[in-house]
């Protein structure tokens, strides 16, 4: 149908931006899109939640590589930081998936729209860094156990709401004092295996309840998304070197906080 093709489009652009800019995966804007898209056109039937986070998982696959082209570009990505916690990051996901597939629609949706918020309103009022600051004298480097524990929450997380990790991760590398353009370039590299992991989880998970060879990935909208994501995700990058992102993280609090109210309510 042309409607839903031009709607995919769409989300795509405007997912490719938000990811090569904020570093997010663009998660935070498919998950919603397509949980209203797929509501309006009935499809994904009682599993509409988790074909939306399959689905948005598996752009973010696509949208990372892109992201990851354009920030290595600046040379701003930490690969020592990626290294370390890609084991956690993988593992995390993988079980985050799983924990997916045993949960309900509205439980996930519910969950969903309590993390946008939640994420929402420390993008406004700084939460994390205040509360990491305030231990990060004691753990950051003393703690070897720190990296791997991260990536794990870091995973799981990604997992169940669908998204890269971009808003852990960030605040997470920022503790360890990497600067927010680095921190948010290094962060669009460890969307990849936190991608990866958990659509193999979804994919598994969704054949056994679906019969679908893809589980929960739908195809349409994965094409439709990719096509100009991928396009848009370079512009996005580019523009993080350029525009004042702490303002711009402010505007998408903003648009994100009414998101997940909406989202809320609409359970």
């Amino acid at each position: 149908m042309l409607q839903l093709t031009l709607i995919y489009l769409l989300i795509g652009a405007i997912t490719g931006v938000t990811a090569g800019l904020l570093g997010v995966g663009g998660g935070l804007i498919v998950v919603p899109a397509l949980v209203m898209v797929f509501s309006a056109f009935d499809i994904g039937s009682n599993h509409i939640m988790h074909f939306s986070l399959g689905t948005s998982l598996a752009t973010i696959i696509v949208t990372s590589i892109s992201s990851i082209v354009a920030h290595q570009k600046h040379r701003a990505i930490e690969w020592k930081d990626v290294r370390v916690l890609a084991p956690g990051l993988v593992v995390g996901s993988f079980v985050g998936a799983l924990l997916a597939d045993q949960l309900p629609t509205k439980a996930l949706q519910l969950g969903f729209a309590a993390f946008v918020i939640l994420i929402s309103v420390d993008m406004l009022l700084d939460v994390r860094s205040k509360v990491l600051s305030s231990f990060r004298k004691n753990s950051r480097e003393k703690n070897t156990l720190v990296s791997p524990l991260a990536g794990g929450s870091i995973g799981v997380i990604s997992a169940l709401t669908g998204i890269g990790g971009g808003s852990m991760t960030v605040p997470y590398l920022s503790w360890k004092d990497r600067s927010i353009r680095r921190a948010i370039a290094t962060s669009a590299a460890c969307g990849f295996p936190i991608a990866v992991a958990a659509t193999i989880g979804f994919i598994w998970t969704g054949y056994g309840s679906t019969g679908s060879v893809l589980g929960y990935v739908y195809l349409p909208a994965f094409i439709g998304i990719i096509i100009t994501s991928v396009l848009m995700v370079p512009v996005g990058a580019n523009l993080t070197h350029t525009l004042p992102v702490s303002v711009i993280k402010r505007i998408f609090a903003v648009f994100l906080l009414l998101v997940g109210v909406k989202m809320f309510w609409g359970v």
